[in-house]
């Protein structure tokens, strides 16, 4: 503000505004994947020395980006908050009735999943993962430093045990996802002579009916108590490996867990409704990874002793993963493209970029019948110079 006022800023003092709650929940303690990014992405401003401010609505954002509208380079917005902008003409984004509103070139989807958000679609979403699906822009995170705050136990100082890694009880009962019959987790109990733990946290059906834990909880699996971040932390370290069962797709936890030296084990799914069948595995050719639907999509593409990619319902596959991960450990392992460098990299790329020209090509594309999409007055050059 002083800058501002007294018109000495430097070319390096611009403002990105963190429209997303996931950024303020983080700070209080959130332990989500999108909590897990959203810190990751502030860690990376801060070390890359750019100033940021908090929005927690829209109409926040607005209000703090026409204090500075000449120093914010960037909003990063939900995909929904982002839509929400987009059709709010008078108040919102910036249009021919709304000239002092946020052009919407500076505004960036911050979207875990894969599928393109917003009216100028891949280039503008923002991605956790290199999904290798579309173009959306892979900014990616670190989770270093969870890890190395841990104390890591060496393989020797570990239980004789696998961590089940679930959240809700119902994802043991939904057919659909489910990679891997009650009947499995008994068999690797008896046959390997191991311990399985998992902590579970809700307990209702997608109808938001109760679940009884005796009646759905395979045999076998033991129900830790609810844990909360550090505790869940002591509790996977004890582990010599964890094993995804379907859900949650693209968690964090398979990153800790490799960084403390943990094997994961990724199921490899069917099909489901939300990504079709050309992400079915080839049963003709089920080595063709790219035809893979993992549990957690990015790992499908490391082998053991760090990945085991094992196919939904394959007992033999599911035993001989863990069998070959207990007698296998592993040393702490973190994808290089997740170190912090790579991010900070990627994010001064992303936060550089010509959006404004990019956007302009994007909408004579449009006005040329080159390129489907919106073409709508919040485009309006040149509203949206300045």
């Amino acid at each position: 503000m002083q800058c501002v006022w007294s018109k000495t800023c430097s070319s390096n003092q611009v403002l990105v505004i963190l429209g997303s709650h996931h950024f303020s929940g983080a700070l209080r303690g959130w332990i989500g994947g999108e909590a897990v990014w959203a810190n990751s992405t502030r860690r990376a401003l801060d070390n890359l020395g750019y100033t940021y401010v908090f929005a927690a609505s829209n109409e926040h954002a607005v209000f703090l980006y026409k204090m500075f509208p000449s120093l914010v380079i960037a909003i990063l917005m939900e995909a929904d908050a982002l839509d929400n902008c987009w059709a709010d003409k008078w108040n919102c984004v910036k249009s021919g009735t709304n000239p002092d509103g946020i052009p919407i070139w500076k505004i960036l989807a911050f979207y875990f999943w894969m599928d393109p958000r917003g009216p100028l679609g891949a280039q503008w979403t923002l991605s956790p993962e290199p999904y290798g699906i579309g173009d959306n822009v892979y900014l990616g995170y670190n989770i270093e430093n969870t890890c190395k705050s841990q104390n890591i136990l060496p393989p020797h100082a570990r239980e004789h045990r696998a961590y089940v890694m679930t959240k809700f009880l119902r994802f043991f009962k939904e057919l659909h996802r489910r990679a891997w019959p009650p009947e499995f987790y008994a068999d690797a109990v008896h046959t390997l002579g191991v311990r399985l733990v998992a902590s579970i946290k809700y307990d209702e059906a997608l109808d938001g009916s109760k679940l009884d834990f005796d009646e759905v909880l395979p045999r076998g699996v033991e129900r830790l108590q609810q844990l909360g971040p550090m505790e869940f932390a002591e509790e996977l370290m004890k582990s010599k490996v964890l094993i995804g069962i379907g859900q949650p797709e693209h968690s964090p936890t398979p990153y800790v867990a490799l960084c403390v030296g943990i094997p994961f084990i990724n199921p490899v799914n069917d099909a489901d409704s939300n990504v079709g069948p050309q992400c079915q595995w080839d049963h003709g050719n089920p080595k063709d990874r790219s035809r893979w639907q993992a549990q957690h999509w990015p790992l499908r593409t490391l082998d053991p002793p760090y990945v085991y990619n094992v196919f939904r319902d394959d007992r033999e596959g599911f035993l001989n993963a863990i069998r070959a991960a207990l007698e296998n450990p592993i040393d702490s392992f973190i994808p290089e493209h997740m170190r912090m460098r790579a991010v900070e990299a990627r994010l001064k790329d992303i936060l550089e970029k010509d959006y404004y020209a990019l956007a302009e090509s994007i909408l004579r594309r449009r006005r040329a019948g080159i390129e489907g999409g919106e073409v709508g007055s919040a485009f309006c050059f040149p509203y949206d110079v300045h």
